[in-house]
């Protein structure tokens, strides 16, 4: 009864999947009671597979990358130049998004610092917004009207 539910839901919004990917979807991530999207989320979060960075894997192409960074270059630049010289090899061809993000995710220390200052930005370091920091006066904070002093 319950899996006929789904599947006319799923069906309903469209998501084009075979009935039996949906059974097997519910049941795989089934909590202790009942079929929940955060519960089935986190439980796919914790089986998903940790992907090695495409760069530190490979060490020669890491080492270009860093060579052209501390010439200078963008990542976006470095992007282009690695299609065009490599185009036949698909290996040796990276996105500039897993440049950013492989100089990222090196751990705190020199060589960090040292990519990070090399790369032409503003600011030293990324800087995420936590949600319980405030953006600053914005004009509507000042402009503020009671509802018993609007005109009306």
């Amino acid at each position: 009864m319950r899996s006929v539910k789904y599947r006319r839901a799923y069906r309903d919004h469209g998501a084009n999947r075979a009935p039996s990917i949906i059974s097997r979807e519910i049941h795989r991530n089934q909590g202790e009671q009942r079929y929940q999207a955060v519960v089935a989320h986190n439980l796919a979060a914790k089986r998903r597979r940790k992907r090695d960075l495409k760069l530190l894997s490979n060490a020669p192409l890491w080492g270009l990358t860093q060579h052209l960074i501390c010439s200078g270059w963008f990542p976006q630049q470095i992007s282009g130049r690695l299609k065009t010289c490599f185009a036949d090899e698909a290996g040796k061809r990276v996105s500039h998004e897993t440049i950013y993000r492989t100089i990222y995710a090196l751990p705190r220390g020199g060589l960090r610092q040292e990519m990070i200052k090399a790369l032409r930005q503003k600011h030293k370091l990324r800087r995420l917004r936590t949600g319980g920091t405030p953006r600053g006066k914005g004009p509507c904070k000042t402009l503020r009207v009671l509802v018993t002093e609007s005109p009306m």
